[in-house]
């Protein structure tokens, strides 16, 4: 498995630590994404950001040219974020437990960081979020792509018996991020542990119908 493959789709920019040393671009960055998780992109203003980070209200557009091109950047950094959380399940050597360990990472910063997961898949239906749509596919891509050579991994190892990976990825995507979002905005008629539940369900029955050996019948694998 290249585990350097599956890195170099999403460390061209590496999540800085929050340190006054910080550069000003990064600083600004993170103080946006507070704002934006404190009261959404209405509440972001150029004016606001600079009294956040202590530079005057002009500063921020010596490394932005306007509001768009910030946002821009909060959702690179919220996309950054999400991959950073999926990257971890590279430390399992067997490409099913690594795709499962995946699913259960994408359950868990949704439920973790919706905000930042809303950004990411459901700004279609946000108004104020539609004209970074071009920039959020372009990550969108990227996640894909990402999740179908984990798929491919596991087709190539004989371990899931699929005529199509691309078709297989999609279809389980959609199904993950569908009872996401449906839960998220409200339109489940369940709590959390019902919806992890009904989550976990949905997600064994789809890839146990095309692992040739279901997952809990494997043996040796981790009870994720």
């Amino acid at each position: 498995m290249n585990c350097t493959l599956y890195s170099s789709l999403t460390t061209e920019h590496s999540l800085p630590t929050v340190e006054p040393s910080l550069p000003l671009r990064d600083r600004l960055i993170n103080a946006a994404m507070d704002i934006y998780l404190e009261g959404g992109l209405g509440a972001l203003t150029m004016r606001d950001l600079g009294k956040r980070t202590g530079v005057s209200a002009m500063a921020p557009y010596s490394h932005f040219d306007n509001k768009d091109d910030l946002v821009s950047s909060i959702v690179d950094r919220c996309f950054e974020q999400y991959l950073d959380e999926l990257r971890g399940a590279l430390k399992y050597d067997d490409p099913v437990v690594r795709l499962r360990d995946t699913g259960r990472r994408v359950f868990q910063f949704a439920m973790d960081h919706p905000a930042e997961y809303h950004l990411i898949y459901i700004y279609s239906k946000d108004p104020t979020l539609e004209k970074y749509g071009e920039t959020v596919d372009m990550r969108l891509a990227a996640g894909f792509q990402y999740m179908h050579l984990l798929v491919k991994d596991c087709a190539d190892a004989g371990e899931l018996i699929v005529d199509n990976t691309e078709a297989f990825t999609l279809a389980m995507l959609g199904m993950v991020h569908g009872l996401l979002a449906l839960y998220l905005s409200g339109r489940m008629w369940m709590g959390s542990q019902e919806f992890e539940q009904l989550f976990w369900n949905s997600l064994s029955l789809y890839m146990d119908k095309y692992l040739k050996v279901p997952y809990d019948e494997r043996p040796g694998t981790p009870q994720l």
